[in-house]
């Protein structure tokens, strides 16, 4: 066993995370759909490239600070309320904390090498904290609370945006998009201003058309190709 280097515990009853101690070179640790309530006991894991600890009942980031191989770190649906103790962890590319508890963006800063960040479904209310993530490419906002799009234009390698089902009501707000030379895919609908009425009801039929007036170099537009480079 002490070779192993991919591990899968996933889709358990598993309350706490132990006896790994003597898997010193394990690469990727699967804990998806258990019952942790913690990060611990791995210490002795400081190979790991990958770590998934989705659909568990996490409340904090901790424990993992000696990890500097880590890339991709997974801890989506648990109830984390706060972006914390990532600084080591500066060769991480994928950072996923969709549907927690989150209400701000921070704790980030170290993150230089972030190409992907996914913090869909939270509760964050605005866009910042994104200052040195000079690489991303990929960053995922929807569902969440976020009223003027800002603090992007530094993002000059991203190519996707995520921004569906949040509170968007100004059309002013996508010319903050303009700068974003390499974004490609976008998604905006549902929110406020996708529709013509405050119901939510009627879908605005020129929605699409004034998108693609301000990003003609759009070549996803929501679920559907734009026609743009094809």
């Amino acid at each position: 066993m002490v070779n192993l280097t991919v591990l899968d515990l996933s889709f358990n009853r598993i309350k706490r995370v132990e006896n790994l101690d003597s898997l010193t070179n394990l690469k990727k640790l699967f804990f998806v759909n258990n019952r942790i309530s913690k990060i611990e006991n791995l210490s002795t894991l400081s190979e790991l490239e990958m770590l998934e600890f989705g659909s568990n009942k996490i409340r904090k980031l901790e424990n993992i600070d000696h990890m500097a191989k880590l890339t991709q770190l997974y801890v989506g649906k648990n109830k984390i309320p706060t972006i914390e103790n990532l600084d080591s962890l500066t060769n991480l590319t994928l950072l996923s904390i969709q549907g927690n508890r989150l209400t701000k963006i921070a704790g980030l800063d170290k993150l230089v090498n972030l190409e992907q960040l996914y913090l869909s479904e939270n509760g964050i209310t605005e866009i910042g904290g994104l200052d040195n993530l000079l690489k991303l490419q990929i960053l995922d906002l929807a569902y969440n609370f976020i009223t003027k799009i800002e603090n992007l234009s530094h993002l000059t390698e991203l190519e996707e945006f995520w921004f569906n089902d949040n509170k968007v009501s100004s059309w002013d707000q996508i010319e903050h998009l303009r700068t974003l030379k390499s974004l490609r895919t976008l998604y905006m609908e549902r929110n406020p201003i996708y529709f013509t009425d405050s119901e939510r009801t009627k879908h605005d039929p020129a929605y699409r058309r004034k998108i693609m007036l301000a990003l003609p170099n759009l070549r996803q537009l929501d679920a559907n190709l734009t026609g743009v480079g094809l």
